[in-house]
Order: C-alpha cells, then structure tokens, then sequence
C-alpha cells in the first residue's frame, strides 16, 4: 500500500488493524549524494525525513500489534555508510548514522515487550539498474570479496532477524568484508 512514511497520521490510516503482526522491516529510504559545499536544506529535510521519521513512524504503528501478539521484531534497514562513509554522502551517511543509533535505543525501550530490534547496514548491492554509469564497478574494487552483494544475500538475513528471539540492538554489516580494512 503506497503511504507517506514521514506521515504520521497517514502510516497510522494505512497499517489499520495489524492482527498477527510478528515482524516489521523499515526498508524505505532515500540517498541523494552531498557535499558540505553543496547540500541544501531541503536535502537534508527530505533525507532524515524519510531515512530516520519514516522508520520511527512505521515501528511507532506497528509496535502496538507486535504487542498484542506477544512480542515480535523490527528490522531497520541502515547502510554501511554508517561505519565506513562514501565520498559524497555526508547527509545519507548521518542519517543511516541515526538509525543506527535509533535501532539500540528502540531495542533496549522495547526489549520488556518481547520486541527484537535489529538493523542490517549493506554495503554496495547490485539490484537490476545499479551498474549504470560504472560506479559500482569501481567500488566493488574495494571490497574483499570483490563484488556486490545479491538482493538475496541481503534479504536471508532480514529473514534471519525477523525470526531471531535473542539478538537486540544490534547492527549487521553486510558489507562483504569492507569495514576490516
């Protein structure tokens, strides 16, 4: 269902009735490339509007239906940028930065509910239309591994969180190795 995440009001109108709900992953954002020399306000704005109060907005919704079924997880989609920042991403990167940080807060709030909160922070992934431009191709150069991760690698893990019942709080760099540089 199409909906506003940094709408309140709106997420509360589209979640309605959430019966049996035992897992949420925030997975929207938005990575608009900045500069300090260049970003603008409304970059800024639009970035933690999306990237951190959408996220907050949809688990603020959906917490009171993880609750009613007896506990549950919430899985926040942050970014290896968080950790190991990419040349031009200084609002993106503060912004997955906060997720971060929200995701141990919400966890240690929740945990009395049977509530896991989780985040994966992916490094690059290749989905369909990311090798334009060859961007990625030079990137990947910097990975261990030597590649991007599939949409699936990244997908068994969400999975993985969204059934965990002991891991809280934390975050999953699934970054192919790059951070242990």
């Amino acid at each position: 269902m199409p909906v506003d995440i940094t709408d309140r009001a709106a997420v509360a109108s589209a979640l309605g009735s959430l019966d049996g709900l035992r897992a949420v992953v925030n997975a929207a954002g938005v990575y608009p490339p900045t500069l300090l020399a260049d970003y603008d306000e409304a970059t800024y704005r639009r970035t933690f509007d999306v990237n951190v109060l959408g996220t907050l907005n949809i688990t603020a919704e959906a917490v009171p239906a993880l609750r009613a079924a007896g506990g549950g997880s919430v899985v926040n989609f942050a970014s290896i940028d968080a950790f190991a920042v990419s040349p031009g991403q200084l609002v993106y990167s503060a912004s997955k930065a906060a997720v971060v940080c929200m995701t141990r807060s919400l966890a240690h709030e929740l945990a009395a509910d049977d509530i896991t909160v989780n985040a994966v922070a992916p490094g690059w992934v290749d989905p369909p239309g990311t090798r334009a431009g060859g961007r990625m191709a030079e990137a990947v150069k910097a990975v261990p591994l030597g590649r991007a991760a599939q949409p699936e690698e990244i997908a068994d893990w969400v999975w993985k969180l969204c059934h965990g019942t002991y891991m809280t709080g934390e975050t999953l760099v699934l970054g192919g190795g790059i951070t242990v540089r």
